[in-house]
């Protein structure tokens, strides 16, 4: 999570830029200072810096995340060395990836499904017993990702 921030600050950075220079070109013209000139204009543009940190894919990826985080915390220690068993035994392209957040969503999804695959009996009942309410949570809010974005005023 640390490298995912600290990979980030660029892209932060590039969207303040972006959105304190917009504003600067009319200002520069009316001779206004630059910035936001009213709390609505400000909005929009925090807006867009939080959509710049935070694409669809990776608040997509950060459901898948928070899913399995949920499951991990329901395992007592038994099913935990199962877990991470199967976890390990997957191709080392699913579990770096994934430890690295390099995965797009979609590789996330074949990596659930390669991890439930790769596990035992027990522990395919353990993810489906104590994953299911997470992953009824998980598809409420990737649900979200793919409504129309808000306009705002």
């Amino acid at each position: 999570m640390v490298a995912r921030v600290l990979g980030a600050a660029p892209v932060l950075a590039d969207a303040i830029i972006d959105q304190l220079a917009a504003p600067s070109d009319r200002a520069t013209d009316a001779g206004a200072p630059n910035g936001a000139s009213n709390e609505e204009e400000a909005v929009g543009m925090t807006s867009k810096i939080w959509k710049a940190i935070w694409p669809k894919e990776r608040l997509r990826q950060r459901e898948f995340f928070t899913f399995g985080m949920d499951v991990l915390l329901k395992l007592d220690l038994r099913e935990t060395r199962q877990f991470f068993s199967a976890f390990f035994g997957l191709s080392d392209f699913h579990w770096q990836g994934f430890l690295s957040s390099r995965l797009s969503f979609p590789q996330l999804m074949a990596f659930g499904l390669a991890l439930f695959a790769n596990s035992n009996n027990q522990a395919r009942a353990n993810l489906i017993f104590k994953g299911t309410p997470g992953l009824v949570s998980m598809f409420t809010g990737l649900g979200k990702t793919y409504l129309p974005d808000k306009k705002s005023k």
